[in-house]
């Protein structure tokens, strides 16, 4: 696979996970239009870039199916994942384009004036875009469980497949684990246990830094890691140091499609390497 591709498809992870933390924010939140505008328009920037990304994304698949690495039934299902989330990336821009480039007309006013109003326009609003945000998940979803059906039936027929499907279910429980631990240590009491919890967790980062997927959710590590020592540092002052570090975890579903999109970028090297093999003997004839 193109290392162009690797890069859109972590950046792709990364938009993911931003959208999703600016999404949240709104979700539970009561501000007036003009105090939600600016996070708003940072919302919809994060749509707009994830938008470009997927376009990308799409082109590099189509240039990579030209060399008939559709063959590989998971590059099939990354392509027709990323057409269907084009689809509802732009319903997601348009929908918050509509609160962010909000018409000013004798008619609107009363939302800018009155913050009952406003919250409620505002309220009506991401509760459709969340709607939007839950489709996308679904698509999500379903992208993972089309990987997880073939890749049962290539692992079975190619040990590669078996092996890195191993190797990144091995991160996928460390990653567990890590996630288990930090939300006990941000919460401990016992300042010797908090410790303890911190430098097991700093452990568990320090193996997943040899893994792909740690080229992937990088940025969630990093600020984990920089939560956690703190709170390994000061754990006689272990309730400061909790309050500082904030509960912080990696958005739902990130790993998963993360998984979806290594086991995808795997599929793509093999074909690949088999397509050159095949020239290479074709040539040798």
């Amino acid at each position: 696979m193109s290392s162009r591709l690797d890069k859109l498809l972590k950046k792709k992870v990364s938009l993911h996970r931003k959208k999703y933390k600016l999404a949240l924010k709104f979700y539970g939140s009561n501000q007036h239009y003009l105090l939600a505008y600016g996070s708003i328009s940072s919302l919809l920037l994060t749509i707009l870039r994830e938008k470009s990304v997927n376009k990308y994304i799409l082109s590099e698949l189509r240039k990579l199916h030209k060399e008939h690495l559709s063959v590989i039934p998971l590059m099939n299902d990354l392509q027709a994942h990323a057409s269907r989330l084009a689809i509802i990336l732009n319903d997601e821009a348009k929908i918050l384009r509509e609160i962010s480039l909000h018409p000013v007309s004798s008619k609107d006013l009363s939302v800018f004036i009155s913050r009952e109003r406003s919250i409620n326009a505002l309220r009506g609003k991401f509760q459709t875009f969340k709607r939007k945000i839950e489709e996308e998940d679904t698509a999500n979803k379903r992208f993972v469980e089309s990987v997880n059906l073939h890749l049962e039936k290539l692992a079975d027929k190619i040990p590669g497949f078996y092996n890195k499907q191993k190797e990144l279910s091995e991160s996928r429980k460390l990653l567990g684990l890590l996630q288990s631990l930090y939300g006990r240590v941000i919460y401990e009491i016992d300042p010797d246990k908090a410790r303890k919890e911190a430098l097991e967790i700093l452990k568990i980062l320090e193996n997943l830094k040899n893994t792909e997927l740690y080229g992937y959710l990088r940025s969630d590590f990093n600020v984990i890691r920089k939560k956690v020592t703190l709170i390994a540092k000061n754990p006689k002052e272990n309730k400061l140091a909790s309050v500082l570090a904030g509960a912080y975890i990696i958005a739902p579903g990130t790993f998963e499609l993360t998984f979806a999109f290594l086991m995808a970028r795997y599929a793509g090297k093999y074909a690949q390497k088999r397509l050159s093999k095949k020239r290479f003997f074709k040539k040798a004839s």
